[in-house]
């Protein structure tokens, strides 16, 4: 009994509760124990330190598959962003926007701003609506859309064209004007206007093939942003819950949250090497449009695996578990 009260005093002095059983045969008070303090400390952090460990890098097998989720994601990511400046500022005659460079390297630093400070209202959004794993697909599957659409909006003069049997692309390529711009100088607008009376007959075929481009060249600018915006909205619901899904990993199983953190960071940076690689090398072989579409392609594996982890976990989309009381784990 004696040895007992001694080894309670380190928990007593550090002001940690003590819960104690009796022994049915010796009818002993055993005091908590070296491992139940560790229990105690880690799970007041909210997570829960288990003294058998298992898997790689001792794990739980569930903070692979998020990891592996998040590493896609950046990997589509990354080939985004290493793609954005290059076709906004290639030809339209190789189905760029034509813009400067300065022009380009300011939306890329407006798209790169949003893209970090929105994920607030998302973890909002997600944790007040719709839950975490819901958050994490929908955002997914928002971010797919956009990279698809602006891989084949260049295209769209040559479909127009074709639709209506008119000279579509040939003037905007003729008049040389940038596309996407929210308006059009006076410059630019008689340039548009000149090419468009060379293509035509007579005054009112001259007016309603202006109407046709200039009808192209706003759906296409109005897609553009459009695209960007969704991107934005959809980066916004899956990154910051992607990472609480990963927390709830140790609200129910052993493991290293710090640990588990690493791993995801870790995921992150590799997703960046190999989808700069990726889409480095398809934009060089092929063209930046087949970039983008590799990287909406690896975007969608990522949200398919998303939702498989969903379908496996029902509870994703609970609030953590907190305990009723605050005490020490019994060993």
């Amino acid at each position: 009994m004696a040895g007992a009260m001694r080894e309670d005093r380190l928990p007593r002095l550090l002001g940690l509760p003590v819960r104690s059983h009796t022994n049915a045969k010796t009818r002993c008070r055993k005091p908590i124990t070296t491992i139940g303090m560790a229990h105690y400390l880690d799970s007041s952090r909210g997570s829960v330190m288990s003294s058998k460990r298992e898997g790689l890098f001792q794990q739980p097998r569930r903070v692979y598959e998020i990891a592996l989720v998040g590493l896609l994601h950046v990997a589509a990511y990354a080939g985004l962003i290493g793609q954005l400046v290059l076709f906004i500022t290639a030809s339209p005659r190789d189905y760029g926007y034509g813009w400067s460079a300065a022009e380009a390297v300011l939306l890329y630093g407006y798209f790169t701003g949003l893209v970090h400070v929105v994920p607030l209202l998302g973890g909002w959004i997600a944790d007040a609506f719709i839950g975490k794993r819901r958050g994490a697909v929908w955002g997914m599957w928002l971010q797919t859309l956009p990279l698809f659409l602006l891989a084949g909006l260049g295209t769209l003069p040559w479909l127009v064209g074709s639709v209506t049997d008119t000279p579509v692309r040939a003037v905007i390529l003729e008049a040389e004007v940038p596309i996407a711009h929210l308006s059009l100088d006076e410059v630019a607008s008689q340039r548009l206007s000149e090419v468009v009376a060379a293509h035509t007959a007579g005054p009112g075929e001259a007016a309603a093939l202006l109407s046709t481009v200039i009808g192209t060249y706003a759906a296409m600018t109005a897609a553009f942003y459009l695209s960007l915006l969704i991107f934005v909205l959809g980066y916004a619901l899956q990154t910051p819950t992607l990472y609480a899904m990963l927390g709830r990993v140790y609200d129910r199983k052993g493991g290293k949250r710090s640990a588990g953190y690493t791993l995801m960071f870790m995921g992150g940076n590799i997703g960046y090497v190999i989808g700069g690689v990726l889409s480095g090398s398809f934009a060089t072989n092929l063209g930046w449009r087949q970039a983008l579409a590799v990287s909406g392609v690896i975007m969608a594996l990522s949200a398919v695996a998303l939702m498989r982890i969903g379908r496996t976990d029902p509870d994703a989309d609970a609030a953590p578990e907190r305990p009723e009381t605050q005490g020490a784990v019994e060993v």
